[in-house]
């Protein structure tokens, strides 16, 4: 396919939100696509009351301002842009490939006449988007496709992402993450020669809330606001606020009950979390992350499970910046770690030199990335990474995973997959535990990030595709936090030689002894 012409219809060119900088930067940078073209609207439509507006806009200014994006490759580009009207194209002769569609109610059904695949909307622009999503358990979005001659919009894809307490912050956030589909997509699209069909879609018009449906709103808001008021007393006076404890026990990932586990408690004014399991000269040993309530940061500490029970060894890796998420693996008869550096903006492969306290720094890959929760696996001659990596103002991890080839594990020669994000859902992206394989076939843990809640379950995906052209998983178990009094999350499972361990989120820890 020759390049890909591409056109954005805009309210306002001057004044573009970070979302859609972030789309056109990316296919600036893309050689297989050309952004042709802006066309605007000579007085943009607004959607929703005069109050409506207002009160999202006040709120925005309060809890949703994104920081800044530089676009270098728009920016340079966007000199050369034409600037058209919605008149000039339908009344004209001028045709492109894809319309990309960013206005607050949406253009003309007519404008698709005039691109080959369409106009293409994401959901989250729309000027509603975000009040509803506020009280659900994820907010979807929708990529939506108009084919020209059509009214009926199909489906290209869909993405889930977590909530936020406020409506606008939850709009902000969805509108700049959603773009990556966007862009996912254009990359399908130039691959394949056509764009994904997932069936038609029948979207009831927009509407504003009613005044009931504000005032529950109003006291969600209150609600949430104070709660984090209150973590953050609770937190300062020692009560560890959402710590997450240890339960370990019999069983393996497709039966294991939590409610029959083992508690590990931690002590002092910190949490114990993502546990990962390796066996060593016939011991169980678990690292773990310990998070300091008081310092905000975690470092990796490691422990022995035996039948007499958990004994505490001591910190094995710690460092100015937060750690967590210690995948430990093995390779050519040495034991190595790949712990969560996001805050350093890289990965790091660490080697234990005298197992189980001390390590060696041995590898780095993907400077200047913030990753998180990142593991790797062997699969059919090909060593594979898989990374959370964000890519927004809100640091947020949660909601799209990336998958790399490798040439070993060191993370040499790392080959981006080209349809990455490869999920793209704030239920199942982000990496609760490590790939596995069992019976054959290939699994990942995951967790679930609904309700609002960061961990808010686990999940076991089964892998059914996984090679450079694409990437498909299913869902085949999760684990709410429904087994035990009290618990409010769960979010990292491992397994090893029949045992099984999991972390668990408690509303309230209390005091540490």
């Amino acid at each position: 396919m020759n390049k890909i012409r591409i056109a954005a219809i805009v309210d306002n060119p001057a004044t573009l939100d970070i979302g859609p900088r972030r789309v056109f930067d990316a296919i600036c940078s893309d050689a297989r696509f050309d952004l042709s073209a802006f066309i605007a609207r000579e007085a943009p439509a607004r959607g929703g009351s005069r109050a409506f507006r207002l009160a999202m806009a006040l709120e925005g200014g309060a809890f949703a301002r994104p920081r800044s994006f530089d676009a270098p490759a728009f920016e340079a580009r966007r000199p050369s842009l034409s600037v058209l009207s919605i008149e000039s194209i339908l009344t004209g002769e001028a045709s492109y490939e894809v319309l990309l569609d960013f206005t607050e109610t949406g253009a003309p059904a007519a404008l698709s006449n005039h691109a080959q695949f369409g106009t293409w909307r994401l959901t989250s622009f729309d000027w509603n988007a975000g009040f509803f999503e506020t009280r659900s358990p994820v907010a979807e979005v929708d990529l939506l496709r108009i084919p020209g001659g059509q009214k009926v919009a199909r489906r290209v894809g869909s993405a889930t992402y977590n909530v936020k307490v406020s409506a606008a912050r939850t709009a902000a956030f969805i509108r700049e993450k959603s773009v990556q589909l966007v862009f996912r997509e254009l990359k399908r699209l130039a691959e394949d020669g056509a764009p994904a069909d997932l069936g038609a879609v029948n979207r009831r018009p927009l509407r504003q809330p009613g005044i009931a449906e504000f005032a529950a709103y109003g006291a969600h808001l209150v609600g949430g606001l104070c709660k984090q008021i209150l973590d953050y007393v609770a937190a300062r006076a020692g009560i560890r606020p959402g710590m997450f404890i240890l339960k370990y026990g019999k069983g393996g990932p497709f039966d294991f009950d939590p409610a029959g586990a083992v508690d590990i408690v931690p002590p002092g004014n910190c949490y114990w979390a993502d546990p990962f399991l390796v066996e060593e000269a016939g011991e169980t040993y678990v690292f773990f992350e310990v998070f300091n309530y008081a310092e905000r940061r975690g470092h990796i500490s490691v422990g022995k499970i035996s039948d007499a029970g958990f004994t505490f060894i001591g910190p094995a890796l710690a460092n100015s910046n937060h750690l967590s998420y210690p995948f430990i693996f093995r390779h050519d008869g040495g034991i190595y770690m790949l712990p969560e550096t996001s805050e350093s903006r890289r990965l790091e492969i660490w080697r234990a030199v005298d197992f189980p306290c001390t390590w060696e720094l041995c590898a780095t890959a993907l400077d200047g990335m913030a990753m998180a929760d990142s593991s790797l696996a062997y699969h059919e001659g090909s060593w594979w990474l898989f990374t959370n990596i964000s890519n927004d103002s809100y640091d947020d991890h949660c909601a799209e995973l990336h998958v790399f080839r490798a040439s070993d594990p060191m993370l040499s020669d790392l080959e981006p997959h080209p349809m990455n994000p490869v999920v793209i859902d704030a239920r199942t992206a982000r990496g609760g535990g490590r790939v596995f394989a069992e019976n054959g076939s290939l699994f990942r843990v995951s967790q679930d990030n609904a309700y609002g809640t960061y961990g808010y379950g686990i999940n076991i995906m089964e892998i059914a595709r996984l090679d450079m052209h694409g990437y498909s998983e299913t869902l085949v178990r999760r684990i709410a936090p429904d087994f035990e009094a009290g618990i409010v999350g769960c979010h990292h499972a491992d397994f090893a030689s029949g045992i099984f361990i999991i972390d668990a989120q408690r509303k309230f820890g209390g005091r540490g002894v």
